[in-house]
């Protein structure tokens, strides 16, 4: 993935993780977001949260589906 899609991938999902985790916060104050995943047609996005860093991991959903993995 080139920079260009990087930046704008990263800028896109920091404000959904910020979001995802505000809502399971309002919804439970004791407990706390650390990992979820979104999948689109094109990509699978798994973001998590471990001592004040985020991890995003993007891999292809296609290459999922031609492998026949099942999730």
């Amino acid at each position: 993935m080139d920079n260009v899609t990087t930046t704008e991938m990263a800028n896109a999902l920091v404000p959904l993780n910020d979001l995802a985790r505000k809502t399971v916060k309002d919804l439970d104050p004791d407990n706390e977001l650390l990992f979820f995943r979104v999948r689109t047609n094109k990509n699978e996005m798994m973001i998590g949260v471990d001592e004040g860093h985020l991890y995003i991991v993007i891999q292809d959903a296609r290459f999922i589906r031609t492998q026949n993995i099942v999730m």
